[in-house]
Protein backbone atom coordinates (compact mmCIF):
# COMPACT_ATOMS: atom_id res chain seq x y z
CA UNK A 1 0.00 0.00 0.00
CA UNK A 2 2.76 2.02 0.48
CA UNK A 3 1.44 4.31 2.87
CA UNK A 4 -1.15 6.06 0.79
CA UNK A 5 -4.67 6.61 2.53
CA UNK A 6 -8.11 6.98 1.63
CA UNK A 7 -7.47 10.66 1.14
CA UNK A 8 -4.69 10.73 -0.93
CA UNK A 9 -2.30 11.63 1.23
CA UNK A 10 -4.22 13.77 3.44
CA UNK A 11 -5.94 13.15 6.97
CA UNK A 12 -8.87 14.31 8.97
CA UNK A 13 -6.30 14.63 11.55
CA UNK A 14 -3.68 16.41 10.41
CA UNK A 15 -2.34 17.87 7.16
CA UNK A 16 -3.18 19.97 4.26
CA UNK A 17 -6.99 20.42 4.12
CA UNK A 18 -9.14 20.46 0.28
CA UNK A 19 -9.21 24.14 0.84
CA UNK A 20 -5.63 24.71 0.43
CA UNK A 21 -4.80 25.72 4.26
CA UNK A 22 -3.82 24.21 7.24
CA UNK A 23 -6.05 22.52 9.18
CA UNK A 24 -6.13 22.35 13.11
CA UNK A 25 -8.00 19.67 15.01
CA UNK A 26 -9.67 19.32 18.74
CA UNK A 27 -13.11 21.12 17.53
CA UNK A 28 -11.61 24.00 15.28
CA UNK A 29 -12.85 25.39 12.18
CA UNK A 30 -10.76 27.30 9.08
CA UNK A 31 -11.76 28.24 5.57
CA UNK A 32 -14.16 31.18 6.04
CA UNK A 33 -15.85 31.87 2.88
CA UNK A 34 -18.21 34.69 1.11
CA UNK A 35 -21.37 34.61 3.05
CA UNK A 36 -24.20 32.51 1.08
CA UNK A 37 -27.23 33.92 -0.80
CA UNK A 38 -29.73 30.76 -0.14
CA UNK A 39 -30.73 30.22 3.35
CA UNK A 40 -32.69 26.56 4.71
CA UNK A 41 -35.99 27.74 5.68
CA UNK A 42 -35.85 26.42 8.98
CA UNK A 43 -32.52 28.69 9.61
CA UNK A 44 -34.19 32.37 9.43
CA UNK A 45 -34.10 32.71 13.31
CA UNK A 46 -31.23 33.67 15.65
CA UNK A 47 -29.03 31.40 17.27
CA UNK A 48 -30.12 28.81 15.06
CA UNK A 49 -27.30 26.06 17.13
CA UNK A 50 -28.57 24.16 19.97
CA UNK A 51 -25.76 22.83 21.36
CA UNK A 52 -23.54 25.45 23.37
CA UNK A 53 -19.97 23.41 21.76
CA UNK A 54 -21.37 23.70 18.35
CA UNK A 55 -22.12 27.55 18.84
CA UNK A 56 -19.09 28.26 20.58
CA UNK A 57 -17.14 26.30 17.77
CA UNK A 58 -18.58 28.17 14.82
CA UNK A 59 -18.10 31.77 16.94
CA UNK A 60 -14.45 31.17 16.74
CA UNK A 61 -14.81 30.90 12.89
CA UNK A 62 -16.22 34.05 12.77
CA UNK A 63 -14.15 35.67 15.16
CA UNK A 64 -16.34 35.43 18.24
CA UNK A 65 -18.54 37.89 17.07
CA UNK A 66 -20.92 39.96 19.20
CA UNK A 67 -24.44 38.99 19.86
CA UNK A 68 -26.18 35.82 18.38
CA UNK A 69 -25.19 34.17 15.06
CA UNK A 70 -27.78 33.99 12.04
CA UNK A 71 -27.82 30.93 9.47
CA UNK A 72 -26.74 34.28 6.86
CA UNK A 73 -24.13 34.89 9.18
CA UNK A 74 -22.48 31.36 9.21
CA UNK A 75 -22.86 30.48 5.60
CA UNK A 76 -19.81 31.08 4.20
CA UNK A 77 -17.95 28.64 6.51
CA UNK A 78 -16.23 26.15 4.49
CA UNK A 79 -14.29 23.83 6.66
CA UNK A 80 -15.21 22.15 10.17
CA UNK A 81 -13.95 20.00 12.55
CA UNK A 82 -15.61 19.01 15.31
CA UNK A 83 -13.30 16.02 16.36
CA UNK A 84 -12.95 15.67 20.19
CA UNK A 85 -15.16 18.86 20.71
CA UNK A 86 -17.94 17.61 22.96
CA UNK A 87 -20.81 18.41 20.35
CA UNK A 88 -23.53 16.33 20.89
CA UNK A 89 -26.41 18.07 19.09
CA UNK A 90 -25.50 18.67 15.32
CA UNK A 91 -28.89 20.63 15.29
CA UNK A 92 -28.09 24.06 13.28
CA UNK A 93 -25.41 22.40 11.33
CA UNK A 94 -28.07 22.67 8.20
CA UNK A 95 -27.09 26.55 8.14
CA UNK A 96 -23.89 26.02 7.27
CA UNK A 97 -24.63 26.10 2.97
CA UNK A 98 -21.35 26.70 2.48
CA UNK A 99 -19.76 23.68 4.01
CA UNK A 100 -17.27 21.47 1.91
CA UNK A 101 -15.26 19.71 4.93
CA UNK A 102 -16.86 18.22 7.51
CA UNK A 103 -15.24 15.90 10.51
CA UNK A 104 -17.07 14.66 13.50
CA UNK A 105 -14.98 11.74 15.30
CA UNK A 106 -14.86 10.68 19.00
CA UNK A 107 -18.10 13.07 19.83
CA UNK A 108 -21.29 11.69 21.43
CA UNK A 109 -23.22 12.43 18.32
CA UNK A 110 -25.92 9.99 17.58
CA UNK A 111 -28.63 12.04 14.81
CA UNK A 112 -27.12 12.65 11.87
CA UNK A 113 -30.32 14.19 10.03
CA UNK A 114 -28.84 18.11 10.45
CA UNK A 115 -26.12 16.62 7.49
CA UNK A 116 -28.68 15.66 4.99
CA UNK A 117 -29.09 19.24 3.65
CA UNK A 118 -25.01 19.93 3.26
CA UNK A 119 -25.48 19.06 -0.81
CA UNK A 120 -21.52 20.71 -1.17
CA UNK A 121 -19.54 18.57 1.08
CA UNK A 122 -16.80 16.90 -0.83
CA UNK A 123 -15.04 15.35 2.46
CA UNK A 124 -16.58 13.77 5.25
CA UNK A 125 -15.39 11.84 8.25
CA UNK A 126 -17.27 9.82 10.62
CA UNK A 127 -15.93 7.92 13.24
CA UNK A 128 -16.59 6.71 16.72
CA UNK A 129 -20.11 8.40 16.75
CA UNK A 130 -23.46 6.41 18.38
CA UNK A 131 -25.00 6.96 15.19
CA UNK A 132 -26.67 3.50 13.48
CA UNK A 133 -28.73 5.42 10.53
CA UNK A 134 -26.67 6.79 7.63
CA UNK A 135 -29.78 7.48 5.74
CA UNK A 136 -29.17 11.05 5.83
CA UNK A 137 -26.09 11.07 3.33
CA UNK A 138 -27.87 9.47 0.63
CA UNK A 139 -28.20 13.32 -0.87
CA UNK A 140 -24.75 14.20 -0.27
CA UNK A 141 -23.75 13.08 -4.08
CA UNK A 142 -20.65 16.05 -4.00
CA UNK A 143 -18.74 13.54 -1.77
CA UNK A 144 -15.32 12.44 -3.14
CA UNK A 145 -14.11 11.30 0.33
CA UNK A 146 -16.22 9.50 2.83
CA UNK A 147 -14.68 8.25 6.09
CA UNK A 148 -17.05 6.08 7.50
CA UNK A 149 -16.78 4.12 11.19
CA UNK A 150 -19.12 3.06 13.43
CA UNK A 151 -19.92 0.05 15.43
CA UNK A 152 -23.62 0.20 14.77
CA UNK A 153 -24.36 0.75 11.24
CA UNK A 154 -25.95 -2.37 9.98
CA UNK A 155 -26.78 -0.89 6.34
CA UNK A 156 -24.87 0.82 3.62
CA UNK A 157 -27.51 1.01 1.47
CA UNK A 158 -27.14 4.88 1.63
CA UNK A 159 -23.98 5.09 0.08
CA UNK A 160 -24.99 3.53 -3.67
CA UNK A 161 -25.71 6.84 -5.27
CA UNK A 162 -22.70 8.62 -4.10
CA UNK A 163 -21.24 8.14 -7.45
CA UNK A 164 -18.24 11.05 -7.10
CA UNK A 165 -16.77 9.08 -4.06
CA UNK A 166 -13.13 8.64 -5.27
CA UNK A 167 -12.21 7.36 -1.91
CA UNK A 168 -13.95 5.13 0.59
CA UNK A 169 -13.39 4.20 4.41
CA UNK A 170 -16.08 1.91 6.11
CA UNK A 171 -14.95 0.44 9.10
CA UNK A 172 -18.23 -1.71 11.01
CA UNK A 173 -18.67 -5.22 12.38
CA UNK A 174 -22.33 -5.19 11.63
CA UNK A 175 -22.72 -5.11 7.81
CA UNK A 176 -22.96 -8.23 5.58
CA UNK A 177 -24.08 -6.87 2.43
CA UNK A 178 -21.58 -4.57 0.56
CA UNK A 179 -23.94 -4.64 -2.86
CA UNK A 180 -24.82 -1.01 -2.46
CA UNK A 181 -20.68 -0.19 -3.02
CA UNK A 182 -21.06 -2.00 -6.75
CA UNK A 183 -22.20 0.79 -8.39
CA UNK A 184 -19.46 3.24 -6.92
CA UNK A 185 -17.70 3.09 -10.52
CA UNK A 186 -15.41 6.27 -9.67
CA UNK A 187 -13.29 4.73 -6.81
CA UNK A 188 -9.90 5.11 -7.16
CA UNK A 189 -9.00 3.66 -3.49
CA UNK A 190 -10.99 1.48 -0.88
CA UNK A 191 -10.80 0.50 2.39
CA UNK A 192 -12.72 -1.93 4.11
CA UNK A 193 -12.58 -3.37 7.88
CA UNK A 194 -15.34 -5.73 8.26
CA UNK A 195 -15.82 -8.68 10.57
CA UNK A 196 -18.73 -9.64 7.92
CA UNK A 197 -17.23 -9.28 4.99
CA UNK A 198 -16.77 -12.66 2.65
CA UNK A 199 -18.05 -11.92 -0.62
CA UNK A 200 -15.70 -9.95 -3.28
CA UNK A 201 -18.59 -9.72 -6.10
CA UNK A 202 -19.54 -6.85 -5.00
CA UNK A 203 -16.20 -5.08 -6.18
CA UNK A 204 -15.93 -6.76 -8.99
CA UNK A 205 -17.05 -3.36 -11.44
CA UNK A 206 -14.83 -1.11 -9.76
CA UNK A 207 -12.31 -1.02 -12.86
CA UNK A 208 -10.45 1.86 -11.47
CA UNK A 209 -9.26 0.97 -8.07
CA UNK A 210 -5.65 1.54 -8.12
CA UNK A 211 -6.02 0.15 -4.64
CA UNK A 212 -8.11 -1.93 -2.00
CA UNK A 213 -7.05 -2.82 1.70
CA UNK A 214 -9.96 -5.20 3.18
CA UNK A 215 -8.99 -5.77 6.69
CA UNK A 216 -10.77 -9.00 8.96
CA UNK A 217 -11.61 -10.24 6.24
CA UNK A 218 -11.86 -14.18 8.11
CA UNK A 219 -14.50 -14.82 5.38
CA UNK A 220 -12.85 -14.26 2.15
CA UNK A 221 -11.47 -17.23 0.19
CA UNK A 222 -12.28 -16.41 -3.56
CA UNK A 223 -10.30 -13.72 -5.67
CA UNK A 224 -12.01 -14.36 -8.51
CA UNK A 225 -14.23 -11.12 -8.52
CA UNK A 226 -10.82 -9.27 -8.58
CA UNK A 227 -9.75 -10.23 -12.02
CA UNK A 228 -10.57 -7.57 -13.36
CA UNK A 229 -9.22 -4.99 -11.67
CA UNK A 230 -6.62 -4.12 -13.77
CA UNK A 231 -5.66 -1.23 -12.54
CA UNK A 232 -4.83 -2.35 -9.27
CA UNK A 233 -1.24 -1.37 -7.87
CA UNK A 234 -1.62 -2.21 -3.79
CA UNK A 235 -4.31 -5.32 -2.56
CA UNK A 236 -3.90 -6.11 1.24
CA UNK A 237 -6.62 -8.70 1.89
CA UNK A 238 -5.84 -9.21 5.64
CA UNK A 239 -6.99 -12.21 8.07
CA UNK A 240 -5.76 -11.54 11.49
CA UNK A 241 -6.03 -13.93 13.79
CA UNK A 242 -6.63 -17.02 11.68
CA UNK A 243 -5.08 -18.81 8.71
CA UNK A 244 -5.85 -17.44 5.33
CA UNK A 245 -8.91 -18.93 3.31
CA UNK A 246 -7.39 -17.68 0.03
CA UNK A 247 -5.32 -21.22 -1.23
CA UNK A 248 -5.04 -19.66 -4.99
CA UNK A 249 -3.59 -17.18 -6.66
CA UNK A 250 -4.67 -17.33 -9.74
CA UNK A 251 -7.51 -14.94 -10.31
CA UNK A 252 -4.68 -12.05 -10.05
CA UNK A 253 -2.27 -14.04 -12.97
CA UNK A 254 -5.07 -11.50 -15.25
CA UNK A 255 -3.75 -8.43 -13.87
CA UNK A 256 -0.61 -9.37 -14.86
CA UNK A 257 -0.83 -9.38 -18.49
CA UNK A 258 -2.39 -6.04 -18.34
CA UNK A 259 -0.13 -4.38 -15.69
CA UNK A 260 3.54 -3.64 -15.53
CA UNK A 261 5.29 -6.28 -13.47
CA UNK A 262 6.36 -4.39 -10.25
CA UNK A 263 2.74 -3.75 -9.73
CA UNK A 264 1.75 -7.61 -10.39
CA UNK A 265 5.12 -8.12 -7.42
CA UNK A 266 3.33 -5.43 -5.21
CA UNK A 267 -0.20 -7.08 -5.39
CA UNK A 268 1.36 -10.71 -4.64
CA UNK A 269 3.29 -9.65 -1.84
CA UNK A 270 0.12 -8.09 0.25
CA UNK A 271 -2.34 -10.96 -0.99
CA UNK A 272 -3.55 -13.14 2.21
CA UNK A 273 -1.58 -11.28 4.77
CA UNK A 274 -2.08 -12.87 8.28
Amino acid sequence: MGGTTPTGGTTPTGGTTPTGGTEETGGSVTGIGGYGSDVPTDCNGPNPFADPALDQIVRQALGDPPGGLTASGVAGVTTLDLDDSGVENLDGLQCLSGLEWLSIRYTPVSDLSPLQGLTGLTFLGLAANSFSDIGSLAGLTNLSVLSLDSALVTDVTPLAGLNRLEALELTTSLVTDFTPLSGLTNLDGLTLTCDGFSDLSPLSGLTRLSWLLVEDARGVSDLSPLAGLANLAGLLIGQTGTPSRVTDLTPLAGLGARANASKMEHIRSLTCAS
